[in-house]
Parts: C-alpha cells; sequence; structure tokens
C-alpha cells in the first residue's frame, strides 16, 4: 500500500501499541520459562551431595549468559518486526466501511491481521457478514473472520493477497473421472486454500472431493443471464457432462422456443425434448410421479434416500435387446384422443395426428397388458421407430441402480408466458413439489432465463433453491432478486463467461466453462436419428453438411408413419350438388381408412412376416434397388369396428 494512502486512511490508528503488548507479553513468557530452567538444573547440581558452591555458580553463570543471549534475540526480533513486519497491505477503503458498519476509529494491523474496533453503542451487524462483504468489493484481497473479542471490544481478520478469477475457462473432459454427480460448471477461488478450484453443481453428497468447492448439494440450479452472457453455454456444459456419464444421468429439455435443444436429438443420456406447453406439462408431471413413486420405494427400502439403497433386487424390462430398470422414463408417441374436449387444439399443434409424452418403461409394460394403451411408440430407438406391441417387452430382475433425473428447462419465462392455464397449473404444482423434495429421490431441475420475475418463479421456489447463477451483465434488480444483495457494479460483461454463483450462503466470482458440442457432446451411434443430427456430423465427418456413408445405416429399420386418412360423415347433397334443405336425409355415408405403410428392409430381408390375427396385407408391388428392398403394403379397413384394430408388422 501506498504510504500516502496509508497516512490518510490510517489517521488516529496506533498499529504499534499491540505490536508492543505483544513484545512485553513474550518477553515476560520467555522470563517465566528461565526461571523454570534454572532451578530444574540448580536441582541436579545439588541432588545426593552437599552443595558445591563453585558448580552453583558455574551453572548460574552459564543460565544467565543464555538468558542475555535470549534477550538480546527478542529484542532484536522486535525491533525489526516494529520496522518492518509490522506493515500489512488491505484495502485503502477499510476504515471507512467499517466506521460506517461497525463504528469504527482505530484498526490495529499486524504483517498479516487487522483487529477492527467495533462500537458496542452502534448498530447490531453481523460481524462474519460484513468481512464476507469486504472480501466481495475487494479486487485485490481476501478477508477471514477469524474472532471476536468482547471484552476488547475488536474482531480478528485475516488479509491475504486475491488470487484472481481466470479469464479464459476451457473445458476438457478428464476419462478418469468417477464422480458423475458433480457437474462442473467453472473455475472461481476456494476461499479455504485461496487457489483456482472447479465450481461444481453437486447433485448429492456421496462423493467427496477437497480439490472442488464446497458447494452444497442442491435439488435445483437457477441460471439467469442475457442473450450473449453464456447461459446456452453453461446449458451445453450440463448436457455434456451427463452425455458422459449417460448410465447415471438422464434427461429431459423443456424449450419453448424450439431453437436451442433441437439438435439433442442422439445425444446420450438425453430422453427427449418438449417444444409444445403440453408436452412440457407431461414432462413435469413425469417427473413429479417419478419422485412420488421413489419415495414409496425408498419408504419400502427402509431408506431416507434414494442413494443410499443397497444390494435390492428390483424389476427390470427388456426391450428391444436393451435393459431397462423400472423407473427409467422414455419418449413414446400417442394418437391424439378424439375423445378429448381439447381435440381440435391439440389436432392444431400436432397436425400428424400423434403427440409425444413421457412414461416410465414400467407403465408402458402394465399399459399394454392392461390394454390402458393406444398405439404408443418408442421414439428412434436404436434406429426403430416402430409400435411397441404386448410382447416387446420382457419382464426380469436386476440389481437397483439409482439414475439421477434432470429436467433442463430453457427460457422459463417463455414457458411460464404460455396462455394454457390448465398446463400451467399443473406446471407449476409438480415444481414447486420438485424443488421442495426432489434431492433425496434423485429428481433434479434447472431453470434457465433471461430475467427472474415472480411471475417466472414465486418466492417459495426461490427459497427451495440452494444454487442461483447470474451470467453476463446485469442490473440491481436481478442481482437482488438471485442473490438478495446489490452487487450490480461488479458485473464484468466484458470478459465473456465470467458471472457469479451462490451456494448457500457462500458467494463465487466464477468464469463458467466453455463447451463446443461438437467436441464436447457423446453421442448413441446406435440411433438412426445419431446421424441426422448436424453436431454430430461435424463431430464425426468434419462438417454438419456431410452425406452419411450408406454403410452407417446398415442395420436399422425405419418405419415411415402411416398415412392416416381420418373417417368423416358427410351431410347427403342432391343431384345440383346442394346439401338436403328441406328434403328427408339419406344414410351417411362414410370414407375408408387407408393405411399405408412403406418399409426400407436390408438387401439381404427375405421375408416379410405379418401378424395374421388382426391384419392380413396385400402385398400388392415390389421393388428391387441395389441397397435394399421396398415393400408398399395397403390395407382397407371397412367396419366400424375393424378401424380400431391396430396393424402391426414384424420385420
Amino acid at each position: 500500500m501506498q504510504n500516502g494512502k496509508e497516512e490518510q486512511v490510517l489517521t488516529g490508528i496506533l498499529p504499534k501499541h499491540l505490536t508492543i503488548s505483544r513484545f512485553v507479553k513474550v518477553m515476560i513468557g520467555t522470563g517465566i520459562a528461565f526461571l523454570i530452567i534454572f532451578a530444574i538444573l540448580f536441582g541436579i547440581s545439588i541432588s545426593n551431595k552437599l552443595p558445591d558452591i563453585s558448580s552453583s555458580i558455574y551453572y548460574l553463570y552459564i543460565e544467565l549468559g543464555a538468558l542475555c543471549i535470549c534477550g538480546v534475540a527478542f529484542l532484536l526480533w522486535g525491533i525489526l518486526h516494529l520496522l518492518f513486519l509490522r506493515k500489512c497491505g488491505f484495502d485503502d477503503w477499510v476504515l471507512e466501511i467499517a466506521n460506517k458498519y461497525l463504528g469504527t476509529q482505530v484498526i490495529f494491523y499486524t504483517h498479516n491481521r487487522l483487529f477492527i474496533e467495533f462500537s458496542r453503542t452502534g448498530k447490531e451487524v453481523d460481524k462474519r457478514d460484513f468481512v464476507s462483504t469486504m472480501s466481495d468489493l475487494s479486487d485485490h484481497f481476501s478477508y477471514f473472520y477469524i474472532n471476536t473479542y468482547i471484552d476488547l471490544g475488536y474482531i480478528e481478520v485475516v488479509v491475504t493477497p486475491k488470487q484472481p478469477v481466470p479469464t479464459v475457462a476451457p473445458y476438457k473432459f478428464d476419462e478418469s473421472r468417477k464422480d458423475w454427480n458433480n457437474i462442473y460448471l467453472g473455475l472461481s477461488i476456494n476461499n479455504t486454500t485461496l487457489k483456482v478450484a472447479p465450481l461444481t453443481w453437486k447433485l448429492n453428497d456421496n462423493i467427496k472431493d477437497d480439490k472442488l468447492l464446497n458447494t452444497l448439494p442442491s435439488t435445483s440450479l437457477v441460471i439467469c443471464g442475457g442473450t450473449g452472457g453464456g447461459k446456452s453455454v453453461t446449458e451445453n456444459g450440463i448436457v455434456s457432462h451427463i452425455s458422459h456419464f449417460s448410465d447415471n444421468i438422464m434427461m429431459i429439455g423443456v424449450d419453448m422456443k424450439k431453437v436451442e435443444f433441437n439438435l439433442l436429438q442422439g445425444v446420450k443420456g438425453v430422453v427427449g425434448v418438449a417444444l409444445e406447453v403440453d408436452e412440457a406439462r407431461d414432462a413435469f408431471v413425469a417427473f413429479y410421479q417419478l419422485m412420488d413413486k421413489r419415495y414409496k420405494f425408498m419408504a419400502t427400502a427402509g431408506v431416507n434416500n434414494v442413494y443410499n439403497i443397497r444390494n435390492l433386487t428390483v424389476n427390470y424390462y427388456t426391450l428391444f435387446g436393451r435393459e431397462y430398470q423400472f423407473d427409467e422414463i422414455f419418449c413414446v408417441w400417442q394418437d391424439l384422443d378424439k375423445t378429448d374436449r381439447n381435440y381440435e387444439k391439440m389436432a392444431k399443434m400436432h397436425p400428424d395426428g400423434r403427440c409425444q409424452t413421457f412414461m416410465t418403461i414400467e407403465d408402458i409394460y402394465n399399459g399394454l397388458k392392461n390394454n390402458e394403451l393406444r398405439n404408443p411408440k418408442l421414439v428412434e430407438y436404436r434406429g426403430y421407430n416402430s409400435y411397441i406391441k404386448d410382447g416387446d417387452i420382457k419382464k426380469t430382475t436386476g440389481e437397483f441402480k439409482v439414475k439421477a433425473m434432470i429436467l433442463l428447462i430453457d427460457e422459463m419465462n417463455a414457458l411460464m408466458s404460455s396462455d394454457d392455464y390448465r398446463a400451467l397449473d399443473d406446471i407449476k404444482t409438480a415444481l414447486g413439489q420438485i424443488l421442495r423434495l426432489g434431492r433425496a429421490a434423485g429428481v433434479h431441475v434447472c431453470i434457465a432465463a433471461q430475467s427472474i420475475t415472480q411471475g417466472t418463479i414465486n418466492s417459495d421456489q426461490m427459497n427451495n433453491i440452494q444454487q442461483r447463477i447470474i451470467v453476463g451483465g446485469f442490473d440491481d434488480g436481478a442481482s437482488a432478486r438471485l442473490f438478495d444483495k446489490d452487487i450490480s457494479n461488479r458485473s464484468k460483461p466484458q470478459i465473456k463467461g465470467r458471472g457469479f454463483c451462490m451456494s448457500g450462503n457462500e458467494f463465487y466470482e466464477t468464469q463458467f466453462f466453455f463447451f463446443k458440442q461438437a467436441r464436447d457432446f457423446v453421442f448413441d451411434e446406435d440411433r438412426l436419428d445419431t446421424y441426422n443430427n448436424k453436431i454430430f456430423k461435424e463431430q464425426k465427418f468434419g462438417d454438419e453438411n456431410a452425406e452419411v456413408p450408406k454403410e452407417c445405416f446398415e442395420g436399422f429399420v425405419e418405419q415411415i408413419p402411416n398415412e392416416y386418412i381420418q373417417e368423416v360423415e358427410e351431410e347427403p347433397e342432391d343431384e345440383f350438388g346442394f346439401y338436403g334443405y328441406g328434403r328427408e336425409p339419406k344414410t351417411p355415408s362414410r370414407k375408408k381408412k387407408q393405411f399405408t405403410d412403406t418399409f426400407a428392409v436390408p438387401k439381404n430381408t427375405k421375408e416379410l412376416s405379418v401378424n395374421k390375427e388382426e391384419v392380413i396385407p396385400d402385398i400388392q408391388e415390389e421393388h428391387s434397388e441395389e441397397e435394399k428392398k421396398i415393400f408398399t403394403i395397403k390395407t382397407d379397413e371397412v367396419s366400424k369396428e375393424e378401424g380400431k384394430k391396430k396393424i402391426t408388422f414384424k420385420i
């Protein structure tokens, strides 16, 4: 610190007083130690014989000489301490801030400590919060509260030079990592070690690492940031982590803008993406139902946290060659329910006559067994786009392995501004319950929005969010909403990726990791939709518009969706083309339903077998090509009853 600023700020401060008092205490302690040592040596000299005057004087001379040497050494140390070591570097505005909040008039300091006076007659403030505020405001020093001396009226504070937060934080996944429950977000300063350390979103507390920041395990995470602030990049980091640990984590994305998550199809661990309000509602409800089911399961197992379940046998289900645990969620398609009063509205949103929803594999199995599901279809699983039928899912058993479920919501503001109030009511109810109870059940929510308002996340919900992030530039309103204090003067929008994170009561300035999708996403290459993903094409072939080689598609079977002609009752018309005005109506005519299914099958396929109990097709034509055979199957259904039957094919 410059001498001019020191003299200006520390006017009336007497830094030597405390130092001299310490020196006196050291000298008194040394004298007492000398007397004890002298008594011991003198006792040894006269033991078992008469006192020897000459030897006693000899020992006395030795002790006096040692005392003189120690005294001179301590005197020199005291002089050096007073002249050189007493100075402590700290911010020149500390006295002003301390006087404002603590009524401080005097600050004593040594080489690394401040002793700040506080007024007992002044307003009561939390000493720890005051010191934490000083540390947050300082760009050069970190302040750590040590102790309060009530009888003297001082608080003791350690001062250390502050380690700067890096301006760039490139991310590279370490293949040796095992801590799947720690999602890396960025780099910050560890308040304990004063070193740069990764900041993580900790899903549970089962794995501890002293190299990471000591963040609280949190059910939920909220990310606030404007356009270009780094919010989407942080979301990509979460998706990247999930893709590397897809055996432990599953994710459903909600994107009302329909542009952020549209390229997540095929990414490992991503179950599906909801792009409409009704689909978002189903995702929230599915998470809530899964949480409720897991709590009942935990009660049966006798534990209070799903991560504590050990050596328990549960139901597994085999579908198309893969095994799934009973609580794993799938994205399935279902025909729109024509009896639903909102059918017309849904038909406009889903012109193909189907909408996607989210169900557990166990619910699909039970629904098929009980005939409660109408034509469910698993979305592009391992390249298939075919109907799931009763018998496709085989029930087995296996050891329980917990999977964390993450609901990642982009642009929460757009979702909450929907005019579908019925769906919003279900979303708000499910969200509130998940925020309160989700962590113990392994169900988590990440909310991203450009701004956080009462309409986006109410106060009750915000109180249950333990980890909050703001990136880019922000004003005092956003700061107060997220952190309950104004730190807008510390925002650094000029540093791309710079933001702040609060975990519990701890506050961290953070440089968030930069993720590149083509480098950091891991894809499931056993799925057909993966090869249509632009990110995968860039990752695999070096160009997002690359033409995928034909050999990559070998072994996949794709069922093209049905061309569906809906049954329509027509009013009879007369010979002039006018409808029956004043005439007796004729029997209503009815159009036939026609289903046309085209299958692309491998070249060496010799047979196409059909479930004859449901339909006997008429194979009308067969086309041979170089790489594949095309079978076109057409079936006409005349009766209304027959129209209710499912048409299923096996390849």
